[in-house]
This record gives structure tokens, C-alpha cells and sequence, in this order.
């Protein structure tokens, strides 16, 4: 169970009001069970998309023969909680 405090919940929840997303934000809503799968590189600056959805994701790039996640969401969660 992640714990998460006051202060990342507002944050997420700027995240959410600000952007759209094609999978209704489920990586928060589902209480951070529901995440695709990415790895970050050291500084947590890039981050590839392992889901097998990321070409139908308009937060996806493709680069190589993977995608990059572009998520603002995403990326925080990522930084933040190391999933």
C-alpha cells in the first residue's frame, strides 16, 4: 500500500483537473494497482511505456521500438512512489 500525503493528493488532483486522459486516469484511481508497466532511467527524466496499449495512448511518443510515456501523471507517479 502506497501512503500518500495531503500535499500529493493535491498534487494529483492538479494533474487531473489539468489534463485529459483516454484510460480515466485508472493508475490513480485504482488506488495505484492498475499501472502500466515502465521503467525510468536514473533521474526518473524518461520513462518507456511496457504497456501492451501504449500505441492507443495519446500520451504515448514512439521512439525506437518502444513509446515514451509523456504523462504528466504518470511521470509524477513514477518519480514519486518508484512505480
Amino acid at each position: 500500500m502506497i501512503k500518500v500525503t495531503t500535499e500529493e493528493i493535491d498534487e494529483i488532483q492538479d494533474y487531473i483537473s489539468k489534463n485529459t486522459c483516454p484510460f480515466d486516469f485508472k493508475c490513480y484511481k485504482s488506488g495505484f494497482k492498475d499501472l502500466s508497466g515502465v521503467m525510468v532511467d536514473l533521474d526518473g527524466n524518461i520513462i518507456e511505456c511496457l504497456d501492451e496499449n501504449a500505441k492507443q495512448c495519446e500520451r504515448s511518443l514512439p521512439f525506437g521500438s518502444g513509446h515514451l510515456c509523456t504523462c504528466p501523471l504518470r511521470r509524477y507517479i513514477a518519480k514519486h512512489f518508484n512505480k
